[in-house]
């Protein structure tokens, strides 16, 4: 769950980098190097916030590889589906993940009451 929330929080993240480089003079030519560590750490802020300290590397690498796309001279239509594309992704590999889990792999109690992890 914390893999999905955290692809969905750097996918805003990402794009709202794409949408600040669109619109910033410069930002492909040296301007992003200011900008993304930004965006980085208000991402880092939100997942920490929200309780979700496990989302957030996969968080913050969501962010790093939609923000380069700015760099690639994407557009935000291009950056906006890759997000959309990851995001799908990534729900179904957590989906095919539960059930794997659920149907060859339960987990087993213990003599004492605790779960095998």
């Amino acid at each position: 769950m914390y893999r999905l929330l955290g692809t969905l929080i750097g996918g805003i993240f990402g794009i709202v980098t794409v949408v600040i480089g669109l619109h910033l003079p410069y930002f492909a030519d040296g301007l992003f190097i200011l900008v993304v560590p930004f965006i980085l750490l208000l991402n880092l802020y939100l997942c920490n916030f929200l309780g979700m300290r496990d989302s957030c590397t996969i968080s913050c690498v969501v962010t790093l590889i939609v923000a380069s796309h700015i760099i690639t001279e994407s557009t935000l239509d291009e950056s906006l589906i890759f997000t959309l594309i990851r995001l799908r992704d990534t729900f179904i590999g957590v989906a095919v993940a539960t059930v794997v889990n659920i149907v060859f792999a339960p987990y087993k109690k213990v003599d004492n009451g605790q779960s095998n992890e």
